[in-house]
């Protein structure tokens, strides 16, 4: 095992799952840096299922750590060739046409930079990064498998390059703790994905609230009350002239709709006794 590169390896600031596939992937390398493990090694050696070591080995190649080289090996010729650490050599060729672990002499990683996961608001995030962030508004872990249609929308929304300032706003919306009878944001990433620009429409008009928490609590007004509501159903999908009308309203968009509605009745019968009296 050469320890010069499964350091370089161990020095990258990313997930564990990540890092662990990048450490056997390292000491599977050879003196052009370059591995070709099987996806049943990496699985054997790592202890993962075979869609997360591809998930993260696909990740790895966004993160610029690994490169897919092109080549294919094997009786199939259907085991990829990765060349790790950012080498620029292009000489597939190893020793006696067999793969062999890194030498001290052969890996210049010790000056290698290394690949840090932004802590904070990134410039350009990855879009690997991007993904875990809207995932976790779901509660979901990284490294969690997306279906096709998810991560279709999630590309062109990231092809889109929403700004900074508007990822973190709708971020602060999605994990804003709101009051269930009001909350109209959308249950699903699929769904989120699909309505990306009328959500941050929508996490704008919220934080200009001063009481954007506290809809529904004893300290609000039947007034403030009754804006929200008349706000949420001209904003609802569901609503012919809304702008997020779509024409394909689910049975329980259908049902929230309804249910605004006979909200906003009863605040404004409220406020009719209360003008009276």
């Amino acid at each position: 095992m050469s320890n010069i590169a499964v350091n370089w390896a161990y020095k990258q600031k990313i997930r564990a799952s990540r890092k662990f596939v990048l450490v056997t992937l390292c000491d599977y390398a050879n003196d052009q840096h370059e591995c070709y493990p099987s996806l049943e090694t990496l699985c054997d050696q790592t202890c993962l299922d075979r869609k997360t070591v591809v998930l993260c080995i696909d990740e790895l190649v966004d993160m610029k750590l690994l490169t897919d080289t092109g080549k294919r090996v094997g009786k199939t010729s259907s085991v990829k060739v990765y060349r790790i650490g950012g080498s620029s050599s292009e000489n597939g060729t190893t020793k006696n046409g067999k793969q062999f672990r890194f030498s001290h002499e052969a890996v210049p990683f010790s000056d290698s930079p290394i690949y840090k996961e932004p802590s904070g608001e990134p410039s350009v995030p990855s879009k690997s990064v991007f993904k875990d962030r809207i995932g976790g508004w779901f509660k979901r872990r990284p490294g969690t498998v997306w279906s096709q249609k998810e991560l279709k929308a999630l590309r062109e929304v990231y092809n889109a390059k929403t700004p900074a300032a508007d990822v973190a706003l709708l971020e602060s919306y999605y994990t804003a703790d709101l009051n269930g009878e009001h909350d109209i944001r959308r249950r699903d990433v699929l769904t989120l994905l699909n309505h990306w620009p009328g959500e941050i429409d929508r996490a704008r008009d919220w934080k200009t609230r001063p009481d954007r928490n506290n809809f529904g609590s004893n300290g609000s007004s039947l007034v403030q009350k009754q804006k929200f509501l008349q706000d949420a159903i001209q904003a609802h999908p569901c609503n012919k002239n809304s702008r997020y009308h779509m024409g394909t309203e689910t049975p329980k968009q259908k049902a929230e709709y309804e249910g605004l509605k006979q909200k906003l009745s009863e605040i404004n019968t409220q406020l009719a006794g209360v003008t009276h009296a």
